[in-house]
């Protein structure tokens, strides 16, 4: 199984959505910098004190190595339990979601976009494409 626990019907497991985001977090962008991710700062504090035991304790895990990032911070943050939010630059409009959000929208991602993930194939387009269908449903943002 790959390492995002896809399937071909497609569907996916939570901690292979999690290692999705993860990684589509990585490529730095969404609706190429429209939207922007949020959380609570003690959500932020609390998770990156919990990330620094996770990568003490299992450094082979991590490929960031014992720096603790904004990618790994958020990630646990929904693996928690806990929401976060994305802002639209343009607009007054905040949002939260959860790890169960993302889970429900996965169906709204594309195909060919889920065989670039799969086929280690995928750049920054596709990261920011993947995530607009994570967050918002649909790639909104071209």
């Amino acid at each position: 199984m790959n390492q995002y626990e896809i399937t071909i019907n497609p569907t996916i497991t939570k901690k292979g959505m999690l290692n999705l985001f993860w990684d589509s977090i990585c490529g730095g962008s969404i609706g190429f910098g429209t939207i922007n991710l949020e959380c609570d700062a003690n959500l932020y504090f609390a998770a990156s004190e919990r990330v620094k035991i996770l990568k003490a304790a299992n450094p082979s895990e991590y490929l960031t190595g014992d720096a603790v990032c904004f990618e790994d911070v958020m990630t646990e943050v929904l693996r928690a339990g806990h929401s976060l939010k994305y802002a639209d630059n343009y607009e007054d409009d905040v949002t939260s979601f959860d790890l169960n959000h993302l889970m429900r929208n996965f169906k709204n991602v594309e195909p060919h976009i889920l065989e670039q993930f799969m086929s280690g194939d995928y750049d920054a387009v596709t990261t920011d494409s993947l995530l607009q269908c994570l967050l918002l449903g649909e790639i909104t943002y071209c």
